[in-house]
């Protein structure tokens, strides 16, 4: 117990600095990477016939970050490239955000038990990032 408590105490100036506005910003671009590379990852089993089989996985995984999204931007960091509206409009991010993440759990749901590409276009399509990045996002 006590070397883990000491572990612990050690541990304590790491959090602290891995709560910087700089570390809050890096945690939320490399989010939106994932997100973005599940994406690209989907739209390749969708147009390019990567294997079909793998499609409710990266919904799974793109569904799992879209989740961790609301509280990577509660830390207020601004900078990086969200605009200054992100943190005056709060409402309506959150409302984005969790029709972003409702929109890709229904393709989840669509896609599992190995439903065909074909069966889960209508609700990739009715999943937009743009959207929220028309609106809090710099280009």
């Amino acid at each position: 117990m006590l070397i883990a408590a000491a572990f612990a105490v050690c541990l304590l100036p790491t959090a602290a600095s891995a709560a910087s506005p700089e570390h809050a910003i890096a945690y939320r671009q490399d989010l939106m990477k994932t997100l973005e590379a599940q994406f690209q990852a989907i739209t390749l089993i969708v147009i390019a016939g990567a294997p079909a089989e793998n499609l409710h996985s990266h919904l799974v995984a793109a569904l799992l970050t879209a989740r961790a999204l609301p509280l990577a931007f509660e830390r207020r960091a601004p900078g990086g490239s969200s605009q200054p509206q992100i943190w005056t409009k709060e409402n309506d991010f959150d409302h984005q955000m969790r029709h972003f993440e409702a929109s890709i759990a229904m393709a989840v749901e669509a896609a599992k038990n190995g439903t065909p590409v074909e069966g889960v276009l209508y609700h990739l399509d009715a999943i937009s990032c743009r959207a929220c990045h028309d609106r809090y996002r710099r280009y």
